[in-house]
C-alpha cells in the first residue's frame, strides 16, 4: 500500500474508513523486479508502468522496494556529498 493508495483510495473516502482492512486499498498485483535487474531497466519499467515504485523480489517473495527517489535523486546527493567530503578534505 502506497501513500497514493492511502490517500486517493482510503481517506479520501473519510474518517471512517481508516478501520478498513488495508487489502481493500491496496494494489493487488505490484509490479516486480529482480535485485539484479539495471537501475536503467528500473527506470525503464517504472515509466512503461506510470508508477514511482517498484517492489523487488527474489524466489517469489518481495525482499524490498525501490523508488524513483532512490535511483534518481539519491545517487545525485551522494555524488554532491562526496564532492563536498573532498573539498573539505584538501582546504
Amino acid at each position: 500500500m502506497t501513500d497514493r493508495d492511502l490517500v486517493i483510495r482510503s481517506l479520501a473516502d473519510g474518517p471512517e474508513r481508516v478501520t478498513t482492512a488495508v487489502s481493500e486499498f491496496m494494489t493487488a498485483a505490484p509490479i516486480t523486479i529482480e535485485p539484479e535487474v539495471s537501475v536503467d531497466e528500473a527506470l525503464h519499467r517504472m515509466a512503461q508502468a506510470q508508477v514511482r515504485r517498484l517492489c523487488v523480489a527474489k524466489d517469489g517473495a518481495v525482499v524490498g522496494i525501490v523508488s524513483l527517489y532512490d535511483l534518481a535523486v539519491v545517487p545525485q546527493l551522494f555524488a554532491e556529498a562526496m564532492r563536498r567530503q573532498g573539498r573539505a578534505a584538501t582546504a
